[in-house]
């Protein structure tokens, strides 16, 4: 069986399991993992970005309620 990422006709090794679920080459394989850990460390920032929006909102939000 050969790699299925488009131009690639190496042997494949693995079943890109985290992306695309197709049958690669170890090459694509490691490429594929690299992208998905850049793809989840994003979501993870934003993730930290909106969580610390939301703490921020909360605590002018409190602010406001006990000066009132």
């Amino acid at each position: 069986m050969t790699c299925e990422h488009s131009g690639c006709s190496l042997n494949a090794f693995s079943t890109c399991t985290n992306h695309c679920k197709q049958n690669v080459c170890l090459e694509h394989l490691i490429e594929h993992g690299d992208r998905f850990l850049h793809d989840f460390t994003n979501l993870l920032d934003q993730l930290d970005k909106s969580t610390s929006n939301l703490t921020t909102e909360m605590t002018n939000c409190a602010t406001q309620v006990s000066q009132e």
